[in-house]
């Protein structure tokens, strides 16, 4: 009886991991709406370009 009892299942998460996983999710965030306000200013761009071309601005 003296082995200590063994758990089953996956072991926990260190506090590391999940603050690395969080940062790791946070950067990736980030760069997605990086992405998606790049590809909106170069919609925004194209957009005055057929204007001032089609004479409506």
């Amino acid at each position: 009886m003296g082995e200590a009892l063994k758990k089953k299942g996956r072991p926990a998460k260190s506090d590391k991991t999940i603050e690395t996983d969080k940062v790791s999710e946070l950067k990736y965030m980030l760069a997605r709406k990086d992405a998606r306000i790049k590809q909106l200013e170069m919609e925004n761009e194209h957009m005055r370009d057929f204007l001032s071309l089609t004479g409506r601005k």
